[in-house]
């Protein structure tokens, strides 16, 4: 058997639909294919953990009050619609699936860590981890820079525009007084 077909089978019974015949030729291939045996104890391991999990029951009447409040939605607007809709919609989810990835890295890169086979895209995680996090420090210590320079430039400009504002004072005041032939021109 190809390793191929004996990740096609380990998927099938991740979900629990291989049949004995399957079972009993991927057993043999994981006996004798390192790799796959490999990749099979990783896969059964996250089963394991999956089946760990603590499953919730939604509350009563939860379907019920969703599919209410669905049915209040405005109907779908064909603005969104064809590929520009599709291409917009990619888009977003790529963002959030970005950020979330940007927030959880560290907890990511230490589940992968976990698991032997993914070791390599640990280390090229991490090395990305490390340049983007140089590249990123460098970037508000650029920001900072410009930013206090320009805040500097402000501070002077205060200084200037108070200067102004102190000079039309005593203008208009002169001109006051002038008028009211309480100075001499």
């Amino acid at each position: 058997m190809e390793c191929e077909r004996a990740d096609l089978l380990m998927m099938k019974y991740m979900d629990n639909a291989l049949s004995e015949s399957e079972a009993q030729e991927l057993s043999e291939h994981i006996a004798s294919c390192p790799q796959c045996k490999e990749d099979f104890l990783a896969y059964d391991k996250i089963m394991s953990d999956f089946a760990e999990m603590e499953i919730v029951e939604a509350p009563p009447g939860f379907t019920t009050a969703v599919m209410a409040k669905v049915r209040l939605l405005p109907p779908h607007t064909p603005a969104a619609e064809g590929m520009l809709g599709d291409i917009w919609s990619a888009f977003l989810v790529l963002m959030g699936l970005g950020f979330l990835l940007a927030m959880q890295k560290d907890a990511i890169i230490l589940w992968m860590s976990q698991y032997p086979q993914l070791s390599d895209a640990v280390f090229a995680i991490s090395q990305v981890n490390e340049s983007v996090s140089l590249a990123s420090a460098a970037a508000v210590a650029s920001f900072q820079e410009v930013f206090g320079q320009a805040n500097a430039v402000l501070t002077n400009l205060r200084f200037i525009m108070l200067g102004v504002f102190t000079a039309l004072a005593a203008a208009q005041i002169f001109l006051r007084k002038k008028e009211r032939g309480k100075v001499e021109a």
